[in-house]
């Protein structure tokens, strides 16, 4: 309805994502979740309404990219983002692979379920 609600402003990730991201396994070069930095986008995914998330290493993002401040800002460079994927309004996390090249395996879905 109004586009200002649904924007975003680059974050640390939560606790969940966190765990959620070293489940899935980490980007090379990236020693822990908490050196990330993630930004959210409210949305639908399979009619459903979910945050979708794009996660991204800001140093990486600063040296190339610094004009990059919201989730729709990384369309332009999506080779900028290390994972991607939603929330659900239960807390269950999804984490897609990003492929690397050709001969990339398919991407991994990895569900979190948040404690409760």
């Amino acid at each position: 309805m109004f586009g200002f609600m649904r924007r975003s402003g680059v974050r640390r990730p939560s606790k969940a994502i966190r765990r959620a991201l070293e489940k899935d396994g980490l980007p090379p070069g990236i020693g822990s979740a908490s050196m990330l930095r993630v930004v959210e986008f409210k949305g639908r995914f399979s009619d459903r309404k979910v945050t979708h998330i794009r996660v991204f290493d800001p140093a990486r993002v600063e040296e190339r990219a610094p004009a990059i401040r919201s989730f729709r800002d990384f369309d332009a460079y999506p080779e900028m983002v290390l994972r991607a994927g939603h929330i659900e309004s239960n807390g269950s996390i999804f984490i897609t692979r990003k492929e690397v090249g050709r001969d990339a395996e398919p991407p991994l879905r990895v569900k979190h379920v948040a404690p409760g």
